[in-house]
């Protein structure tokens, strides 16, 4: 329903195929709105794609909506039986829950991690401890996204300056990996310690 675009389209056919993507058929869609932030709509301008361009619509609202109310509407009374009860639609049901998933109201990092702290230090050693500190620390102040393993080389730099560092504090690579894909099953276990 939206095409956005944001980098510069070098060619008459790129165009064409990106906006081919928003003629794509898709139940409910009418239109689609290209937004444009690189004056890529000059690519509209050939005349040879589609012919000269075509004054565009006005599109006018549809009125105010009708107020909500019953709808329940009686059906006409000669096409029911006369023995046969009058079909209502079902009750409205009202949902009501203040957490999403997995019946646990949510907690902000920092809760999550003062939770699970004692948990993952008591699996690690000191300097693995260490890291995972800095790590969840990282988490605290940034997001998951830390908690990602494309993250590590860039953890581990900020932490020690040096992969190599890294690896003479921590062990072997993959050990480092181990410790930093190991210690995120213990921050999102049900099993808390405060």
């Amino acid at each position: 329903r939206n095409i956005i675009l944001l980098r510069v389209i070098g060619t008459i056919i790129e165009f064409k195929q990106i906006v081919g993507r928003g003629t794509r058929p898709f139940e409910g869609k009418d239109y689609f709105t290209i937004y444009d932030f690189v004056k890529a709509y000059e690519h509209f301008n050939d005349p040879e794609w589609d012919g000269e361009p075509q004054e565009p619509v006005r599109v006018t609202s549809r009125g105010p909506r009708e107020p909500a109310g019953d709808y329940n509407v009686d059906p006409p009374t000669d096409d029911l039986d006369s023995d046969s009860p009058t079909p209502r639609r079902p009750p409205k049901i009202v949902i009501k829950l203040a957490y999403i998933a997995y019946a646990n109201t949510p907690i902000s990092r920092c809760e999550r991690v003062l939770a699970h702290k004692g948990l993952i230090f008591s699996r690690y050693t000191g300097t693995q401890q260490d890291f995972l500190d800095f790590v969840l620390d990282q988490y605290i102040r940034q997001g998951v996204g830390e908690l990602d393993q494309d993250k590590l080389p860039q953890l581990l730099e900020l932490k020690y300056h040096d992969i190599r560092d890294a690896v003479a504090n921590l062990g072997s690579v993959n050990n480092i990996r181990t410790v930093f894909i190991g210690f995120q099953q213990h921050l999102y276990s049900d099993d808390r310690v405060a």
